[in-house]
């Protein structure tokens, strides 16, 4: 920091400015509205009614189809953080939270719409198939995550409808009014987010100082890899901040979309040592394994690529007919603070009426 304050500097506003313009209004609304749903008992209702999805595909609770909801909606760490709250109640099993890490841990559209396809490719389109590869990818993680550990509770053992909802209504009470609450949560809520301001400025700045002293071209000078120092340079860049990795795919002269889908999926599937610290910031508050996680999001980007082969061919091969179907007309990345908020709140919504009517299908099925 003495030796190069400006490079500094600017590492830090760009960190803020990532945070306050990106991570804040995608975030904030739905760390409120969770801590909310969750003490009115709305989470626990909801898991129950979904138990019998959950539970046969991926061997999880009800619970995790909330968690997951919120996690592809708003983005990293909301998904760590609401298993690592799961857990210390003991809501969870410690095999459960393991498996639920291994799909409920993603980004969300802001940053994958917003400021990688549109942002850094100009392209929408290709961030829709960055989108449904890195979703898809979870999905099948979470399906291979299935099997690991042991076996967890069956359906017909579950409680029944009326005692579930015996017990949200008991705990919606709470020990504090209702208006105390949301104050708590909110305050709550600004903390996480300052703590993921943190790691984003610190990781900012760490990615500076390695690009200034050319650890990303270091391969270059190793005999085994000189064919190969692009890649691995590109690789390295991904691996410490996602962010910096899909904008160093973006930077390649004439890189085809179909080429960048494959690589940036990758990328923000694995989510780099910035997000990953984030999560295992919450993590490491239970007895979830640690080194786990880490695999889990290492095989969540190898799976991501994996859809991205089939995906990403059929929604570039038809670019012109899917820009109308999958356009946004005005630009998350190029929009206010409060378009942004306001984009967030209205994804919220969205889940929560989806749940509402995913809901009522499921208990008139089961009935």
């Amino acid at each position: 920091m003495v030796m190069l304050p400006g490079e500094i500097l600017s590492a830090t506003k760009y960190g803020i400015d990532l945070w306050l313009n990106n991570v804040l209004p995608a975030l904030l609304p739905f760390f409120v509205c969770a801590k909310i749903m969750t003490r009115l008992g709305v989470s626990k209702i909801i898991g129950r009614l979904l138990e019998p999805v959950m539970r046969p595909l991926f061997r999880v609770p009800g619970e995790a189809s909330f968690v997951f909801a919120v996690s592809i909606t708003s983005g990293y760490p909301i998904g760590a953080k609401l298993i690592s709250e799961m857990r210390g109640k003991k809501i969870i099993t410690k095999d459960e939270a393991e498996r639920m890490l291994s799909f409920c841990s993603t980004s969300g559209p802001l940053f994958i719409l917003g400021a990688v396809g549109v942002g850094m490719f100009g392209n929408t389109v290709l961030g829709w198939s960055i989108l449904l590869s890195h979703f898809l990818g979870a999905i099948l993680n979470g399906l291979f995550f299935r099997f690991y550990g042991k076996p967890g509770h069956s359906y017909s053992e579950r409680r029944s409808f009326y005692e579930v909802f015996k017990e949200a209504k008991k705990e919606s009470k709470g020990n504090q009014p209702f208006i105390i609450f949301i104050g708590d949560a909110i305050f709550d809520s600004f903390k996480t987010l300052l703590l993921i301001c943190g790691y984003i400025v610190l990781f900012s700045i760490l990615v500076t100082l390695l690009e200034k002293y050319s650890f990303f071209t270091f391969f270059a000078k190793i005999p085994l890899f000189q064919n190969h120092q692009f890649l691995l340079s590109l690789c390295c860049k991904g691996f410490f901040e996602m962010t910096i990795g899909c904008n160093a795919v973006s930077q390649i002269q004439g890189v085809p979309f179909l080429y960048a889908s494959l690589l940036c999926s990758a990328i923000v599937s694995w989510g780099g040592l910035s997000t990953l610290a984030q999560a295992l910031t919450f993590i490491s508050q239970t007895d979830i394994n640690k080194g786990l996680y880490t695999f889990s999001k290492l095989s969540h980007a190898l799976c991501a690529f994996f859809c991205a082969l089939f995906v990403s061919p059929l929604i570039l091969k038809y670019q012109s007919v899917a820009s109308h179907v999958l356009n946004i007309s005005d630009p998350i990345i190029n929009s206010s603070f409060a378009y942004k908020l306001l984009f967030s709140i209205k994804l919220m919504i969205l889940v929560i009426f989806l749940f509402i009517i995913t809901a009522v299908i499921s208990r008139f099925t089961e009935k």
